[in-house]
């Protein structure tokens, strides 16, 4: 079977994303595709991680393809969004920034809690919509060196399955001053965690939120636009 004949997450008339493990067999199910609004069928066989998939009539590979990565693109915005009391890895500093200021970065800015989120948000003073707006907070250090959680602060999520943001979109969110990131999200990854882990949104969760080298950062204030934009910025003017 291919990946691309699984719909990891269907989507409920209320708006939720489910998985396979959460729904009645087959069309009972009650759900559609995230990718093409068609209803699904849950499948749950011993042999494969249990998924929705559609219609025998209606499968072909380029709507199949696309439905399989907008399927997790979806899902994965709203999870994200709605994860509150959760923590968060943040980017690396030293690929986007050098490595003085990687050995700078304190606890605070290597994790933070989500305290609200809302996906596809549009923010007018970058004249974008993104993928997710999260309220954090950051992890502070005591004298002793305990930690506790302090502070509000807005972070911009972009989730990737396909396309990356480009100098273009850097530029718009670093003019409107807002620290933004984007997970690198790759959906056979998911799969495989999934499969072992016979669980999708467990598996599409860890993903977003606890592996530090799928991420990058797309503008921080502090330290504003990363290396890899700045020259692609120059490569543009140079072209």
């Amino acid at each position: 079977m291919s990946e691309f004949t699984l719909v990891p997450f269907g989507k409920t008339p209320d708006g939720r994303f489910l998985s396979a493990y959460e729904t009645q067999r087959g069309l009972a199910c009650g759900v559609v595709c995230p990718g093409c609004s068609k209803s699904l069928i849950a499948r749950q066989g011993k042999e494969v991680v249990w998924h929705f998939a559609h219609q025998p009539s209606e499968v072909y590979a380029s709507v199949s393809a696309h439905c399989f990565e907008t399927s997790i693109h979806k899902a994965a915005k709203s999870f994200l969004a709605s994860e509150r009391g959760k923590g968060l890895a943040l980017p690396k500093y030293k690929e986007a920034f050098g490595p003085s200021v990687e050995a700078s970065s304190t606890l605070a800015e290597k994790l933070v809690r989500i305290r609200r989120g809302e996906s596809e948000y549009w923010i007018p003073q970058a004249r974008r919509r993104v993928d997710v707006s999260l309220d954090v907070s950051f992890r502070r250090l005591r004298p002793d060196r305990s930690t506790y959680w302090s502070g509000s602060s807005p972070l911009i999520v972009e989730i990737a399955v396909n396309n990356r943001k480009d100098a273009c979109y850097v530029k718009d969110v670093a003019q409107a001053g807002l620290t933004a990131m984007e997970i690198d999200l790759n959906p056979r990854q998911v799969l495989a965690r999934a499969s072992k882990q016979g669980d999708w949104i467990g598996a599409l969760k860890f993903e977003l939120r606890s592996i530090p080298h799928n991420r990058r950062w797309l503008y921080h204030p502090r330290y504003g636009i990363p290396a890899e934009f700045k020259s692609s910025a120059v490569a543009s003017r140079g072209g």
